[in-house]
């Protein structure tokens, strides 16, 4: 890339299913691939204490939590908790060349990841399921977006 040009930050949007192979490689939707081949993606097992799918971010969105916490108390005990947590779960991973991520196997195992998985785009952040796992909360969300939507007047 150019000095000086910057390119727009990926947009994670849309609901991509895909096989995992045997090695837990799976293919990125060509549309959430960064320009930069060397970007890492930060993978984390979620939520935290009932890991269900496989929270993904990219480096802005993983450094803007990083900073948040660097702007807490280091004698705080949560703080510390939160922090040994993420530290120990998380997983920094670029794609390989065929633009595949190969999901850790401690997570992929939490999410109940197995023969496919289903991509789903929160705009600066994504996420990956298991498709049988995320069927039940699809209906919720749907109402919660509904309520939500109307609340934040957008």
């Amino acid at each position: 890339m150019s000095a000086g040009i910057v390119s727009p930050p990926v947009v994670y949007s849309g609901r991509y299913q895909y096989k995992v192979d045997g090695s837990r490689r799976v293919m990125l939707p060509a549309d959430w691939r960064s320009p930069d081949p060397s970007q890492k993606l930060v993978l984390l097992p979620w939520p935290l204490g009932a890991e269900q799918f496989i929270l993904v971010l990219p480096p802005a969105r993983w450094l803007a939590m990083f900073e948040r916490l660097n702007t807490l108390s280091l004698s705080s005990k949560e703080v510390a908790a939160v922090e040994r947590v993420l530290g120990s779960t998380s997983a920094h991973l670029g794609l390989d060349g065929n633009g595949r991520l190969c999901l850790p196997e401690a997570m992929a195992r939490q999410a109940g990841i197995t023969g496919e998985v289903l991509f789903l785009g929160r705009l600066n952040k994504f996420e990956i399921w298991h498709p049988e796992r995320y069927a039940p909360v699809q209906s919720s969300d749907q109402r919660l977006a509904v309520t939500a939507i109307n609340s934040m007047n957008l």
